[in-house]
């Protein structure tokens, strides 16, 4: 793709000037896949001991007869980042360790900004395996979705990539809702400084673990957090994947309660969670200045209605959550097996399955039938 004059002027400057993590593959040599990225492998001597298709496809060769032996320097895979090239192959060989860069650049036929992400990886006795890979629509999903998600779920949706995540959609997700009681009572009677820390507290503890848990953090409205599960990427153990958090959400709230009674506090106060499973739609809603990937629908309003009747301490939800969490324990990997955060349908360990008491029906605005709720209690709790 064509670079504009700014783009070559920035090939000369120094790396310093360019983020050299901006990109960070996970712990993969590559955001896309092998399929998706140019490789050249480089001898100790700099000649040139393989270049995969794509490769091949960016330096116009038409076969790997054409380029083995040359030296990689008398090639341009991308002209502009020339000099660049050779100092990442340089550093890599030297400090033996990996060397990467992003480089933003517009194309000046379309106007749009593509990133380029080239990379050396040293391998034994001098051999360097350079990888050049267009990271646009991982750049592109981070910028979107790196507030609500964990760095795993956005490499799992470049992995997706056939599926357009900016476009809405309707389909069964499960929704959790979870905020502390008596908060409002507990603002009015005490300076910014100590809500501020109160609140600080309880979102420091919530978000990082609903993130673990496969959910995508929607918002965070007063002293409420809302997330999704099974959105933007789907999972077959969205359900459950939500009553495994609600359950560690009670366990690690009741720690924070403690920590507060030690620091003073004479009433800690208590949480409440409201899950519900359904159908929303799902994705970028707002205007064309603002917008958050978000869900909405009556499962969304069902999960708030809940969360605002929970006790402290309770957790309640739908039958819909009961029954769907119940059949997706077959997906669950066996207790103690390691956590695939990358991977929404992993579920850990859940644990043993919690018996329900009946709360009731209730009554939701713009529904004509009443909700069953039933209250989620683990006896190993």
């Amino acid at each position: 793709m064509p670079a504009d004059s700014s783009a070559r002027d920035s090939a000369n400057r120094s790396d310093a000037a360019f983020p050299a993590a901006a990109v960070d593959p996970g712990g993969r040599e590559t955001l896309g896949g092998a399929d998706h990225a140019a490789v050249l492998q480089i001898n100790a001597d700099d000649t040139v001991r393989h270049a995969n298709t794509n490769m091949l496809r960016m330096l116009g060769a038409d076969n790997l007869d054409a380029l083995k032996g040359t030296s990689y320097r008398s090639l341009a895979p991308l002209p502009w980042a020339k000099p660049t090239i050779k100092r990442l192959v340089a550093k890599a060989r030297t400090e033996n360790r990996p060397q990467e860069i992003t480089y933003p650049v517009v194309d000046p036929a379309t106007e749009l900004t593509v990133f380029w992400r080239i990379a050396a990886y040293p391998r034994k006795s001098g051999t360097v395996h350079l990888l050049i890979e267009d990271v646009t629509q991982f750049q592109r999903l981070r910028e979107t979705f790196e507030r609500f998600v964990s760095r795993e779920v956005i490499l799992r949706m470049v992995d997706l990539s056939e599926r357009d995540f900016f476009t809405a959609a309707r389909r069964e997700i499960t929704v959790l809702f979870a905020d502390l009681r008596d908060f409002t009572s507990y603002s009015a009677g005490h300076d910014p400084a100590r809500v501020q820390a109160l609140l600080r507290d309880f979102f420091s503890m919530s978000i990082p673990l609903l993130k673990r848990s496969g959910g995508t953090i929607d918002k965070i409205i007063g002293d409420q957090v809302m997330a999704l599960f099974g959105a933007p990427v789907e999972s077959e153990v969205h359900a459950l994947n939500a009553l495994c958090a609600a359950r560690e959400l009670v366990r690690e709230h009741r720690a924070l309660m403690r920590q507060w009674k030690r620091n003073g506090m004479a009433n800690p106060l208590g949480m409440g969670v409201g899950i519900a499973t359904g159908e929303a739609v799902v994705g970028p809603i707002g205007s064309a200045q603002f917008a958050n990937y978000t869900a909405v629908g009556h499962t969304v309003n069902i999960a708030a209605r809940l969360c605002a009747k929970a006790e402290a301490g309770e957790v309640l939800v739908t039958r819909a959550v009961a029954v769907a969490s119940s059949a997706q324990r077959a997906f669950a990997a066996p207790a103690g097996a390691p956590t695939a955060d990358a991977d929404a349908d992993a579920v850990a360990n859940p644990g043993h399955p919690p018996r329900y008491k009946e709360i009731g029906p209730i009554d939701v605005k713009g529904l004509d039938e009443k909700v069953e709720v039933l209250s989620p209690v683990w006896d190993d709790d």
